[in-house]
């Protein structure tokens, strides 16, 4: 589970325009690949793969949904050596907490992988995996009153924000801050996923800022 906490709107319109992340900024730059399908769809891929050396503990309708819809975030994990890492570490009994930022820790580089495979398999195998998974992004957030507010009313813009890495790399960089100087460090740093990241914290001030009012405010 990755928990979210919505910052202020004004750190993060800090050097970035508010414009929605264009398809190039969605993809999370060259290196990374894609979930989101030909023309735009939201979805996945008419290709089937194997998980290679991912470990993925599911039943067989979430496995087949997985290796449907969600082909290249899944090849894209096993081909990052800190993502399997990720996986292997975070299936241990328990492992919430201290212990899943201990392996994201031990593991680096892998949770922007690791996070774009979990997005994709929220938004596109919701019903079948619903058990094993969290939807929106891949994204949860504090207090449970904000979360429910959030899921319901700015689902899809979390998802559009949680396939793409750089949004990832933002977000580990972004909630480390406790100054407006770091903040803006980060989004020189992840320019697009700190575009990534503004819709949904922009639906979040606009339809629940009451109840993420602990989050939204500025420090």
């Amino acid at each position: 589970m990755i928990r979210a906490y919505v910052l202020s709107a004004a750190l993060l319109s800090a050097f970035a325009c508010t414009d929605e992340p264009s398809k190039s900024d969605r993809d999370g730059g060259a290196e990374a690949k894609s979930d989101a399908g030909p023309e735009g769809s939201d979805g996945g891929s008419t290709l089937m793969c194997d998980f290679g050396k991912v470990p993925f503990k599911a039943d067989d309708a979430c496995k087949s949904c997985m290796l449907t819809e969600c082909c290249d975030s899944v090849e894209a994990c096993d081909a990052n050596e800190d993502c399997v890492g990720l996986r292997v570490c975070g299936g241990k009994p328990d492992c919430v907490g201290d212990c899943w930022e201990q392996c994201i820790a031990e593991n680096p580089t892998g949770l922007p992988d690791h996070a774009v495979m979990h997005a994709c398999m929220g938004h596109q195998c919701t019903e079948v995996c619903e058990a094993q998974v969290e939807d929106c992004g891949s994204l949860t957030y504090d207090p449970p009153s904000c979360n429910s507010c959030i899921r319901q009313n700015c689902c899809e813009q979390g998802y559009q924000a949680g396939i793409t890495r750089d949004f990832w790399r933002w977000y580990r960089c972004a909630i480390a801050c406790t100054e407006d100087s770091c903040l803006e460090q980060c989004a020189w740093e992840y320019p697009k996923g700190h575009v990534a990241a503004i819709p949904p914290n922009n639906c979040a001030i606009e339809h629940c800022s009451e109840l993420c009012a602990p989050q939204t405010e500025s420090p």
